[in-house]
């Protein structure tokens, strides 16, 4: 959230197949920022805009519009995304246990603790590797 995009936002503008220099672009988002709101193309009739998304996770538009060209406006989609994950709640950094037997290794030594359990609470994918069945 609140991330600038890596690329800028393009359109080129043409006429009959042939770019157009110095028409005028007109660049909106109502999510996040853009670092302008007008833009003339170049020779090459292309027009950017750099794109930062808003601080709410989801989706979210940009738009290039052209006064009375067909095609007018282009809109652009991206999807913001939390920066980081938020840190887990207390009770899923808290361990649980239950008795499996020894199995030789030093976890399973280690006292009492013979597996152990964890809560996840986000949504993704974890690798995680397990001394009995291997990583998975």
């Amino acid at each position: 959230m609140n991330q600038r995009l890596d690329q800028e936002l393009r359109v080129i503008v043409t006429r009959d197949g042939t770019p157009q220099a110095g028409v005028t672009v007109a660049w909106t988002t109502g999510d996040g920022s853009l670092d302008r709101s007008t833009e003339e193309t170049k020779d090459d009739g292309i027009s950017t805009a750099a794109w930062t998304l808003g601080a709410n996770a989801g989706a979210q538009t940009a738009r290039a519009e052209v006064a009375g060209a067909t095609g007018s406006p282009v809109v652009f989609a991206a999807t913001a995304t939390a920066s980081q994950p938020p840190p887990p709640s207390p009770a899923a950094t808290r361990p649980s246990y239950e008795h499996r037997g020894d199995r030789g290794n030093d976890f399973f030594r280690s006292g009492s603790a013979k597996s152990y359990s964890f809560r996840f609470t986000q949504a993704g994918t974890y690798t995680y590797d397990c001394a009995v069945h291997g990583s998975g």
